[in-house]
């Protein structure tokens, strides 16, 4: 046997002092790892742990797993992450059943869960969708309803769904049939009552039309490059799983019409709002398909879609836990922006709930809390950077309404004081 400091790790190829330990199989026994590496595979398994709940063998998830990891980037909507919960897992059974992981009773084949998530913006259904997306361990794609059009018109087709999914596996086919496809304002191809009888309606059923096939599950040809060509690739989309999201801006009034229909003493007398307004998001809970029908979607589209979450408008108490909470909060991230400058970003407590009062007002939910937040310290980020002496910015609730700027406190470092520091503005 060679001296202890003569080993050699087969991975770093580093003689080193520390312990090595070798392979008790002959096969392997000039194989040795130093303790260094030992400890960069741990923190790398660790990791790798971290951002994902299965580690894609055997899919070890369950319901409450996938919930419990929406609630650490997704504040509210318990309803909503608990629908998502149940539907990804019945969709990842799917998955093994198709794969003859699972036996499925008498061949019974299970169907996509495909969902439509309702709701004002800002509220979190991109955001649901992506996260779903990370535990997972997928690919991911967002795609606009806005911008597609029936073949042969001006626009994206659908084609262009699994384009975009297909890119961002990195062209790996494999991966792109077990992807997750989040439809954006989906509200928006609606069918159009009031459309002319001179034009077609391209972007509306026809798009729904079209949407269809790859909804249900069917073999679907996507140009490689991304765009309209010959050169394709077949893509199943029979294991993707579809999420379509859009506000449904006035469903809540052919749902309150339905409901006040049955209830002309209570429900209707709320409607009319003489006293009492009724809470929108109450109301969208109660959406049927009818309903979505009567919206403008047609009824093929509707049951290809039949995990319906409807999530609630945030108040400013769910805005300030959206700022604070997360495990990637918006504090966070600007407090780390200034911290990159050695510098320490303060905002009180009655200026996290201005900043939400803000964006209540503005009707932009967590969405708008960046902007608020960009406008709010574009100063300090411009200026602070040169300023080397600025040691802390403090916000509060006079700041955010635009009584006052920020508080900038400065140490006389590079004068050599040790005095502590002084607040200026």
């Amino acid at each position: 046997m060679p001296a202890k400091d003569q080993y050699t790790c087969f991975f770093c190829s580093e003689k080193s002092s520390n312990i090595l330990t070798a392979s008790s199989r002959s096969i392997h026994r000039d194989v040795n790892i130093c303790h260094d590496c030992i400890g960069l595979f741990i923190d790398s398994v660790s990791s790798s742990k971290s951002r994902k709940i299965y580690s894609g063998s055997m899919y070890s998830i369950n319901p409450k797993k996938i919930k419990n990891y929406l609630d650490q980037f997704v504040i509210g909507q318990e309803s909503a992450k608990i629908k998502m919960s149940v539907a990804v897992y019945n969709h990842l059974k799917r998955i093994k059943s198709s794969e003859n992981l699972i036996k499925s009773v008498n061949d019974v084949k299970i169907r996509k869960s495909n969902m439509l998530l309702i709701g004002p913006t800002g509220v979190g259904k991109t955001l649901l969708a992506e996260t779903l997306a990370k535990i997972l361990d997928v690919p991911f794609w967002i795609a606009d309803a806005t911008r597609i059009t029936e073949a042969g018109y001006v626009g994206d087709d659908v084609q262009s769904i699994l384009a975009g999914l297909f890119k961002q596996s990195g062209n790996n086919v494999k991966k792109t049939e077990k992807g997750i496809v989040y439809i954006d304002e989906i509200d928006k191809i609606a069918r159009r009552s009031d459309r002319s009888s001179q034009g077609r309606d391209v972007s509306g059923e026809g798009v729904q039309q079209a949407l269809l096939k790859m909804l249900e599950g069917d073999d679907v040809g996507v140009p490689i490059d991304g765009k309209r060509s010959t050169d394709t690739v077949t893509i199943k989309t029979s294991n993707i799983l579809f999420i379509c999201g859009g506000a449904f801006v006035g469903l809540e009034k052919i749902i309150g019409k339905r409901l006040a229909c049955g209830n002309s003493i209570g429900f209707s007398a709320d409607l009319k709002g003489e006293k009492e307004k009724p809470n929108v998001g109450e109301i969208l809970r109660k959406v049927t398909q009818k309903d979505l029908l009567n919206f403008g979607l047609i009824p093929e589209f509707i049951g290809r879609l039949p995990v319906i979450a409807t999530l609630d408008d945030l108040g400013v108490s769910d805005l300030v836990r959206v700022i604070l909470t997360p495990k990637d909060s918006l504090l966070l991230e600007y407090q780390k922006l200034f911290h990159e400058e050695d510098c320490e970003l303060v905002i009180s407590h009655d200026g996290l709930i201005a900043i939400a009062e803000l964006a209540v007002k503005q009707k932009t939910g967590a969405r708008g809390l960046r902007s608020i937040m960009e406008q709010l310290l574009e100063t300090e980020m411009f200026d602070i950077p040169s300023d080397l002496e600025v040691s802390e910015v403090r916000i509060d609730a006079e700041v955010v309404y635009g009584k006052k700027p920020p508080k900038r406190v400065y140490e006389k470092r590079r004068a050599g004081q040790t005095n502590a520091n002084i607040i200026k503005r």
